[in-house]
């Protein structure tokens, strides 16, 4: 509920994205570098040309799996119940295959949700997570309700005090 589609625009700044996720990752002491790209493959903004990018996450040891998305006749792609605009006719999946097969990654080509499935359960296979992530907790509180009814059960207790 609190994803917002078109957050960080209408441009694709694709090479500097790849760029920036490549040094993110050099930072991390971890000997498995895996990057996956969901786009069109359509690179609108930013300075670095996707291509130079994938070089750079190559050298940096970078394995880059993409996903592209969107076309066929300008419809959207439903991701997690999410509605993403598909950007028109326009995928460059050469581009996409070129970055994916420079940095010793694959390349996908999702059409909807379950394809979108089946590929990230195929990555999970390709790309196997060798130690345990920090889990992740929803900071979600919860106290209130139960809080709520021994405050009430309090109250009640009082009143059944004083008239006794």
């Amino acid at each position: 509920d609190a994803s917002v589609v078109g957050l960080a625009g209408r441009a694709t700044a694709l090479g500097d994205a790849i760029a920036l996720s490549t040094k993110r990752l050099q930072q991390q002491r971890t000997e498995q570098r895996v990057l996956i790209v969901l786009t069109d493959g359509v690179n609108t903004a930013g300075v670095l040309e996707p291509a130079k990018a994938a070089q750079i996450a190559r050298d940096a040891g970078v394995r880059i799996h993409a996903i592209a998305f969107g076309g066929e006749g300008g419809g959207a792609l439903s991701l997690f119940g999410l509605r993403l605009p598909a950007g028109g006719d326009e995928v460059d999946e050469a581009g996409l295959q070129k970055i994916a097969q420079l940095t010793g990654g694959r390349f996908f080509r999702a059409r909807d949700t379950e394809a979108l499935a089946g590929i990230y359960a195929e990555i999970d296979a390709l790309e196997p997570v060798k130690r345990q992530g920090q889990a992740v907790r929803p900071k979600i509180e919860r106290y209130p309700w139960p809080l709520g009814v021994a405050l009430a059960l309090g109250v009640l207790a009082l009143l059944l005090r004083r008239r006794g």
